[in-house]
């Protein structure tokens, strides 16, 4: 049977400390975000898989932590190839993006970071370098050259000791197709030790990688971000036809489906308004309208402010070389035989029905 080398990555959810008392820009975030990825280095047509652990770094009373992250995908034009929000469940969330062939090839990065975390003056966000590789464009300029930041992984490397807090232990470190990888990790530090990990089991190759993640510093917080602790906070502001701010009246929103949701509130002086849903509703339209017979002409406009200034940003520089060519190659036969068979073998999950189904008002409340 062919040998495989194989690696095995863990990562360690660090614990920080922080101090805050309301979400108006303090010195320190009340939480901390750490992002995994399976790999640094992908071709068009494969799957990039991420996990996101949350950690509540205050011990301020009534702060329950964020239910809500952000996670994009940023290139070196500074567009965004997506952009997710993801439900956190106990500061623990987890979602994949399939490149498609209209990603070119280059570095990108790979940004996470709740609305609690732009409200703070001090560091706050995750970023990570990623690089696409699509051997379907002719043109490869962005990945032809010198690679100044990144290395390549050529063989297997445990070390004894993780962190100094625990060790790997693997029965051998060569592995067959589809064979078991058993891991032992031991705990050499006691109650020290406990904590969450994220474990990864890679094959090895010759394609770049990059294996840092850093913490990024946001320049564009402003403080004005609501912490998100129950779901997700859609913010508008309902005008007139004129433009002129409606203030003081009943609006409302509502999400069709058999999971049906509908609140509605006030707006304040502005014509603001604010609504945060359940991140246990399902769907993907809202209905939002002013609730008053009166008005039969109006506007609502999003309240969207740039979370992140991606003008700071920089992009490591990677290169693919000739003796990459046989890896790349079997790599996207591979990805279009997988690809083939979607059809038959989806990787999806039918949901599990949400019984919820409530109807709630809250009148004369103005949310900001």
């Amino acid at each position: 049977m062919k040998q495989l080398f194989t690696t095995i990555l863990l990562f360690y959810v660090a614990i920080g400390t922080g101090f805050c008392q309301s979400f108006v820009q303090s010195q320190l975030p009340r939480e901390s975000l750490s992002l995994q990825v399976n790999a640094t280095t992908f071709l068009t047509g494969e799957y990039l898989y991420y996990s996101i652990h949350l950690k509540n770094t205050t011990s301020a009373k009534g702060f329950k932590g964020s239910s809500i992250a952000y996670v994009t995908l940023v290139d070196t034009n500074l567009s965004e190839v997506f952009k997710h929000k993801i439900a956190l469940n106990k500061g623990r969330g987890h979602s994949d993006f399939f490149i498609p062939n209209s990603v070119v090839s280059g570095s990108y990065k790979l940004l996470a970071y709740t609305h609690e975390m732009l409200n703070a003056k001090a560091e706050q966000f995750f970023e990570t370098d990623i690089f696409i590789i699509n051997p379907y464009q002719a043109d490869q300029k962005a990945i032809i050259g010198a690679s100044e930041t990144v290395s390549t992984e050529s063989e297997c490397t445990i070390p004894e000791t993780s962190f100094q807090r625990l060790a790997v232990v693997l029965d051998k470190t060569q592995f067959g197709t589809r064979e078991k990888v058993n891991v032992i990790i031991q705990n050499k530090i006691a109650e020290n030790g406990f904590g969450k990990y994220t474990i990864s089991v890679k094959k090895l190759d010759k394609l770049p990688a990059v294996g840092k993640t850093i913490r990024a510093k946001n320049n564009n917080s402003n403080g004005s971000f609501t912490p998100e602790t129950k779901g997700y906070t859609y913010e508008g502001i309902l005008l007139s036809k004129s433009g002129a701010p409606l203030a003081n009246e009943s609006i409302g929103m509502s999400v069709p489906g058999n999971d049906f949701y509908f609140k509605a509130t006030v707006t304040d002086a502005l014509g603001m308004f604010q609504f945060e849903i359940p991140s246990s509703i399902e769907g993907t339209v809202a209905y939002i309208r002013p609730l008053s017979s009166k008005i039969d002409s109006f506007v609502i406009q999003p309240n969207t402010q740039e979370h992140i200034d991606y003008s700071r940003l920089t992009f490591a520089k990677f290169a693919i070389k000739p003796e990459m060519k046989d890896e790349l190659l079997a790599r996207s036969i591979a990805n279009q035989i997988e690809n083939a068979y979607f059809s038959q073998k989806p990787d999806t999950i039918i949901p599990r029905a949400n019984k919820k189904s409530f109807l709630f008002y809250e009148a004369g409340q103005s949310t900001i």
